[in-house]
């Protein structure tokens, strides 16, 4: 009996930090349209919402049968085999969320429990199988196969009906309220207040109350029976206040009917999504109970009948698990990761774009194009300019910090995500709630025109990247945790807490990693902004000369991997390249709306040359480094040795070039006018003669040489040629820009 309590303690240890990574990534469904409105600071909607997990927390016990016999069917599984199925889905469950949140990736925590338990249970069902010879058929002895397929069949309904209502219930609120709906709001806040908080309410009483023991049945159907007369009396009573409360009092309706379905969501999300965090060491404690009630049984032949039936759930647990998903809340970073990925998406201005183009994303972009155009020429002319001129931000005024998105996007995103999910609710349909919030989020913000010409197939790439991860999580949880049933079935006890011990590490390995992806996140996404132009000028002259360092660094690299024919030193290089050099440049192109602050032309223009000398500095250097990559990664043969030596010298007088530019940067720009144009002209001088000197060399001696070689030796040239021309134009466009810049 020892052994195996030391197992269930280890479940409640693996249910904190289930819990701890599991409200890490479903926090984005009750916090994203508040952060994302900046409706209060992020400590009081957190406050709020945590309100609301407690709340939820207490009345989640209903919900904590799917973990037991939801899935599987108990009672053809024996003690020790529920018990090494429950290991094995924790386990999985932290490990493939932990890797998600690192990543900023929203998934379903619903999902990934589901499928853990679908996969461990499946996997123990064939080893028991095997063992006693049974045919195949016999799996659905085991295995609740029609829930798992609902399951499936909501999830995929789900994503399109979000999408597509937040998209139309957004555009609908838009043509209504337009961009600036301050003064319309006075007139018509009080029934959209009452619309949008009579439709919380009726989610928050059906979906996130319905599990709750301190309301009786006879209660619930009286109020499932009347729901049509409530909502209507709901509406009418609440319409009324609001805009009274308006009129007298100015009352921020849309900031009330945000905060107001953060607690809702996040009430709702704890009552029915805590399952998915401690449902199955609950499971686990209860087994652990049922087999203590029957000595002398043997925890190998021990059926979990009982597990089938009604188990009451211990009302400590569950509000101590919500006291953990606060601390959660306040305390990860990685919540506030996963946050940031779906409000990025959602966002209504351009900036740095997290996710890449695909073919696909192109695709998307260019056959919305043409719908779009095709709408205009049917539509009259007249309904165009009114739709226009509802979308027309012009006159809107922009903040100093202007959240990512107004409260009236905010609202609709928890109204509708609140309706869909009370709806499937009364159903009884499955779903996850974070498919329908992340896809009402980005449905609302096509309809609202976040995804412009400059960030849509950006903004589409990363829906696909998220809604392809979810699939992933679904296939990654069931192969995930049918490989560790099968490990701990043959390593039994040991190869419990070995396994138990490599989670730990895992969890702590990622969390450095985190810490770095965050930390370079916060350099690349660096908030730019200039109150002088002496500001401005030294924030340049900054990244100017750490960028100047790290070229002097890659052409040192790939001498020494042209020298050594050694793909590692050149790996060095393109690593650099890519992280740093990139990085340059794109806060060098975002500084470019800090620069109207200024409010010189002049100096606005001047800078885009800059920008543009430092972007063709980027692609030479770009087209240096990857072709000499790419010639040692397939093993062609290697440069003589007069090529090396002749490269390396154009790199080193290159470099030189380079320290004495940086320090005229560092001074007073133009002190050394004269002697970097000379130097400038001597560089491009020696390169000329090298290049001669090198073909004359060849012909006189009649060598002959690897046609791949002699292709890479002059490209190369002629990019350090480029790199010096480049970098000259970014002096003296640096120069012409200083000049310009007024006097203060």
């Amino acid at each position: 009996m020892t052994i195996y309590l030391l197992i269930i303690i280890v479940l409640v240890l693996l249910a904190s930090i289930d819990l701890t990574v599991g409200v890490a990534n479903d926090a984005v469904n009750f916090l994203n349209s508040a952060v994302g409105g900046k409706v209060a600071r992020y400590n009081w909607i957190v406050f709020i919402a945590g309100i609301g997990v407690i709340l939820g927390s207490v009345f989640s016990g209903g919900m904590m049968e799917v973990a037991r016999k939801g899935i599987f069917n108990p009672q053809y599984f024996s003690f020790s085999d529920i018990i090494y199925i429950f290991v094995a889905v924790m386990i999985a469950d932290i490990l493939l969320l932990d890797l998600f949140n690192t990543f900023g990736l929203p998934t379903s925590t619903t999902v990934s429990i589901v499928f853990d338990l679908l996969g461990a249970a499946v996997g123990m069902a064939f080893m028991k199988i095997n063992y006693y010879h049974n045919a195949t058929e016999a799996l659905e002895t085991y295995i609740n196969s029609a829930n798992a397929l609902k399951i499936i069949f909501s999830i995929l309904l789900s994503i399109v009906v979000a999408f597509t209502f937040g998209l139309v219930i957004q555009w609908m609120a838009r043509i209504i309220f337009s961009f600036n709906f301050t003064n319309i709001m006075r007139y018509l806040g009080g029934v959209w207040g009452g619309l949008i908080t009579t439709g919380i309410l009726y989610f928050l009483f059906l979906k996130g109350l319905k599990h709750a023991s301190f309301i009786s049945d006879a209660m619930k159907d009286t109020i499932l029976n009347n729901q049509d007369f409530y909502l209507i009396v709901t509406f009418l009573a609440l319409t009324v206040l609001l805009q009274i409360l308006i009129w007298i009092t100015h009352f921020n309706v849309l900031r009330f009917t945000v905060l107001l379905g953060t607690f809702a969501l996040a009430m709702a999300f704890a009552s029915n999504d805590l399952v998915n965090f401690i449902g199955v060491p609950i499971a686990g404690i209860n087994s652990y109970s049922i087999f203590l009630a029957h000595p002398g049984a043997d925890a190998h032949s021990f059926l979990m009948t009982d597990l089938a039936g009604k188990v009451p759930v211990n009302p400590l647990f569950l509000l101590t698990a919500g006291i953990i998903m606060i601390v959660t809340l306040f305390v990860s970073k990685k919540t506030k990761t996963v946050i940031k990925t779906s409000i990025d998406l959602a966002r209504q201005d351009t900036g740095h774009e997290r996710f890449g183009s695909s073919a696909l994303s192109r695709g998307i972009v260019r056959f919305g194009d043409n719908v779009n155009k095709a709408l205009i020429v049917a539509v009259p002319r007249s309904v165009n300019m009114f739709i226009r001129s509802r979308f027309d931000k012009a006159d809107k005024k922009m903040e100093a910090e202007a959240p990512a998105f107004d409260l009236i996007r905010a609202t609709v995103n928890l109204f509708v995500a609140s309706i869909l999910i009370s709806i499937a609710t009364t159903h009884k349909l499955p779903l996850s709630t974070t498919y329908v919030t992340f896809m009402v989020a980005m449905g609302s913000s096509l309809a609202d025109r976040a995804w412009g010409g400059d960030s849509a197939v950006y903004r589409i790439s990363g829906v696909l990247t998220i809604v392809g991860g979810w699939f992933l999580t679904a296939f990654s949880a069931f192969i995930f945790a049918f490989v560790l049933i099968a490990i701990i079935v043959l390593g039994s006890f040991p190869a419990i807490f070995v396994l138990f011990g490599l989670t730990i590490f895992v969890m702590i390995r990622t969390k450095i990693l985190h810490k770095k992806l965050q930390d370079k996140a916060t350099e690349r996404e660096k908030n730019i902004s200039y109150s002088s132009g002496n500001e401005f000028l030294n924030d340049i002259i900054d990244i100017i000369n750490k960028s100047f360092v790290n070229i002097k660094e890659i052409l040192v690299y790939i001498g020494k991997g042209l020298t050594k024919n050694d793909l590692g030193e050149v790996k060095k290089g393109l690593k650099i390249f890519k992280e740093i050099i990139k990085q340059s440049e794109y806060r060098l192109k975002e500084s470019v709306d800090s620069i109207n602050k200024i409010n010189t032309e002049e100096v606005l223009s001047t800078y885009l040359e800059f920008t543009l000398s430092f972007k063709q500095m980027s692609q030479s250097l770009n087209q240096i480094v990857s072709p000499v990559y790419k010639h040692i990664s397939n093993n062609h043969r290697q440069m003589a040795y007069g090529q090396i030596d002749d490269l390396k010298t154009i790199f080193a007088d290159y470099s030189h070039f380079l320290d004495v530019v940086g320090f005229d940067f560092r001074v007073d720009a133009s002190t050394n006018y004269e002697e970097i144009t000379k130097l400038k002209n001597d560089l491009l001088e020696k390169i000329k003669s090298i290049k001669k000197a090198y073909i004359k060399f060849m012909k006189k001696n009649n060598i002959e040489t690897s046609t791949n070689s002699n292709v890479l030796y002059f490209d190369i040239i002629y990019e350090t040629k480029i790199l010096v021309w480049s970098t000259y134009d970014l002096y003296e466009t640096f120069i012409e820009m200083k000049e310009a810049l007024p006097e203060e």
